[in-house]
Formats: C-alpha cells, structure tokens, sequence
C-alpha cells in the first residue's frame, strides 16, 4: 500500500472583530425622567388646591361684596378701553406710590407711619392680585351666559368664567422637565403671564370706574 498521508488545519473561518458599545450615564437625564411624573402631580395638586379654593371665594363673593364684583365687572363689559387704560395707569403708579407715600409718611410723621403705609398698599395691592380672578371670571361668565351688563349671572356660569381665568393663569407655573417641549412650554408659560397681567389690569381698571361712577351719583 503506498500513498503520502497529508495533514492540514481547516481554512480559518472570518469573524467580525468584536466590538462593544458604552452609554454615558446621564444622572441629571434620569432624574429628570423619574421626576416628571412626580412634577405633574404636583402641578395638578396644587392646581385643584386653587381651584377649590377659587370656587369657596366666588361662593362667598355671591354673598359678601357682591356690588364690588358685579360693578367692576359691569365697566368692564361695557367700556373695557377704559378698565385697560386705568389698570395700565395703576400698575404703572404702584411702584411710584409704594415709595412716595412711606417717604412722606417718614418725613413727616415718622417710622412707624411709614411702615403701617406701606403695609396698607402692599396689602391692597395683594388683594386686587387675588381677586382679580374673580372680577374678569365674572364678566366671562355673563359672557356665556349671554346676559347684559349689570344684570344678575347665575353663579355656575360665573364659576365657569372664574375656572377659566384660573386654569389660564396656572400655565405659567407648567413643570419644567415634564416632557413638554422647551418651546411648547414656553408659549404657554406665556400665555399665562398674559392672563394674570390682563386680568390685574381689568380687574382693577373695572373697580376705579366703578368707585369713580359712585362719587360723580353721590356728588
């Protein structure tokens, strides 16, 4: 028996070289992704919160100071130039008449008057601030609902206005983070700012034409 007996390795077979990917662990990223549902939860909390709270005033304000509401709400509807021009002149003064008036309080009565002015403006100024809603809420419920100005609104119908202005007003406090668009969130952040202004301005512009409308009948 003859022959030559040969002995080689099989033909190695191509691999593709090994490769390994790495991710870059983003703590604020996660956090931020964990946090949003937590955020939104918060927002709408603190939004019910208002919203309760919101609808105890406008039931009180149906019983107590109901002339204040419904006749700042009535200048409104029927001249909301001027409520616009007089809010714009009074948001405008604030600031002026927060530091003249303590100063002449000072210069000629002393500290204490001083600060008991200042206190008195800062707190008028909180109260139109706060019950603010409640006047242009008003005038958007006798919208709904329809009626002329002056005339008597269904309580419902002015919570619905006041629901509004308030849901309105809380865009500008939209979490951050909560998977909204920077843009989007922006926009309406924005909105809301110009909801709580434009209802500042209406609100207090209402009651100077209305307090201005009962010293020209008294006199």
């Amino acid at each position: 028996m003859g022959g030559t007996l040969a002995y080689g390795a099989p033909a190695p077979v191509a691999q593709a070289p090994a490769t390994a990917q790495f991710y870059e662990w983003d703590p604020q990223a996660a956090q931020n992704a964990e946090s949003s549902g937590g955020n939104w939860g918060t927002w709408i909390f603190r939004t019910l919160s208002v919203l309760v709270g919101t609808a105890l005033l406008v039931f009180l304000s149906n019983r107590i100071g109901r002339s204040f509401f419904e006749g700042a709400a009535s200048q409104i509807r029927t001249q909301a130039g001027m409520a616009v021009v007089w809010g714009v002149v009074s948001l405008l003064a604030m600031p002026f008449m927060l530091g003249l008036l303590p100063f002449l309080g000072f210069v000629f009565f002393g500290v204490p008057v001083a600060i008991m002015i200042w206190a008195f403006l800062m707190l008028i100024w909180f109260v139109f601030w706060v019950f603010s809603p409640l006047i242009t809420g008003r005038t958007l419920g006798s919208l709904l609902e329809g009626a002329l100005p002056g005339e008597q609104v269904a309580w419902p119908k002015i919570l619905v206005g006041v629901v509004i202005v308030v849901l309105a007003a809380r865009l500008v406090f939209l979490p951050s983070g909560a998977g909204l668009p920077d843009l989007v969130r922006g926009i309406l952040s924005a909105v809301g700012a110009v909801v709580i202004v434009l209802s500042y301005i209406l609100a207090v512009g209402g009651w100077v034409q209305t307090w201005g409308r009962g010293g020209r009948q008294a006199a």
